[in-house]
């Protein structure tokens, strides 16, 4: 993503596939020599995910694949961040994520009640800037928290924690937990996504997601259920897709299209599916559907920091680009060949 300029409380960013305007909260990055590095994964509204990589084996700059991306480090510009950058340990500059000191003792959770163990896990999500949240927290359990997050060596150690705060709940906000836990765990785990997103969605509750507000068509709206299980489908869609499940990733991705059909994500991710099967002509024609809904309409937007305007066309670059990118590929005999497999297919 492309700084653009700052506040007091953000950071204004600009996505270079689509142009769309992200306002990217300080508190939720932090400085190094090479630049700012985003703890909170930052999605973008044609389906590009801007994340830091802590891999050390994944160079910074490589494309993972057409949906996900390695955020490229925002141009440093000498932005006072100094609350944050006293928080990390950045003396050579790595992007790795916070390392909390270790504590004596390990944390016996086995008295929590089930509804302590499901805000605990909330607290904890927030901790990571994953927004899977209910409720609010209370004194006590921050304080267990901040205990687990200085146990802590890494992100992965708290989201071990998580999965085995809510793993054996029978609840669908455990389910909705865990599963996202194991998808930020990463390839290896999509099986276990997979497993508890599923048990969620038999009965997704209205208070299983956190509240909050979007943009959509141009207007800021409330995040309804529906909008919600986009996301959810999104997730389940790209874990079958990560096993070569095509049939259920096209499933779950026409779900979220579905759910919420002002995402040109949604389309794009069911246009890559047909293409993996061998229907390049259908994920053309769903492209060409795409540019008559209403959402492929540029609409004013109005700019939540100065009270200005401008205008939103980020659905119609990201599906007229796209749409090229596919006839490109009809053209040149495009055929789908899969990479060998490295992590557990679903049984």
């Amino acid at each position: 993503m492309k700084f653009i300029k700052a506040n007091d409380d953000f950071i204004v960013a600009k996505c270079p596939n689509c142009g769309n305007i992200k306002h990217i909260l300080k508190n939720t990055c932090f400085p190094s020599k090479e630049g700012f590095i985003l703890n909170l994964p930052v999605s973008c509204e044609c389906g590009c995910v801007y994340d830091t990589i802590t891999n050390p084996n994944v160079k910074s700059g490589k494309n993972l694949n057409f949906i996900t991306k390695i955020l490229n480090i925002f141009a440093h510009k000498s932005i006072n961040i100094s609350s944050q950058e006293e928080k990390y340990n950045d003396k050579k500059g790595s992007n790795t994520s916070p390392n909390y000191s270790n504590t004596s003792k390990e944390i016996n959770l086995n008295n929590l009640s089930n509804n302590a163990k499901l805000e605990l896990a909330k607290i904890l999500f927030d901790s990571l800037k994953l927004s899977v949240g209910f409720g609010n927290s209370n004194s006590q359990l921050n304080k267990i928290a901040e205990k687990i997050l200085k146990e802590a060596k890494d992100r992965h150690k708290i989201l071990d924690k998580i999965i085995e705060l809510c793993k054996d709940i029978d609840d669908p906000k455990a389910y909705l937990i865990v599963g996202r836990a194991y998808v930020w765990k990463g390839a290896k785990f999509r099986k276990e996504a997979i497993k508890y997103l599923e048990k969620y969605l038999i009965n997704p509750t209205e208070d299983s997601y956190e509240k909050g507000y979007v943009t959509r068509d141009g207007e800021n709206v409330e995040i309804t259920l529906e909008i919600h299980l986009f996301w959810v489908y999104s997730d389940l869609g790209e874990c079958y897709e990560g096993v070569y499940d095509f049939d259920n990733a096209l499933r779950c991705y026409k779900l979220a299209n579905k759910m919420d059909p002002a995402m040109p994500s949604g389309y794009i991710r069911i246009a890559q599916i047909y293409t993996k099967l061998g229907q390049i002509n259908e994920a053309i024609k769903l492209l060409e559907q795409a540019k008559k809904t209403p959402y492929y309409q540029p609409k004013k937007v109005k700019n939540v920091l100065d009270n200005s305007y401008h205008i939103d066309d980020s659905f119609k670059v990201v599906i007229d680009n796209s749409l090229k990118d596919f006839i490109n590929k009809k053209e040149k005999g495009y055929v789908y060949r899969p990479r060998k497999i490295k992590h557990n297919i679903v049984e």
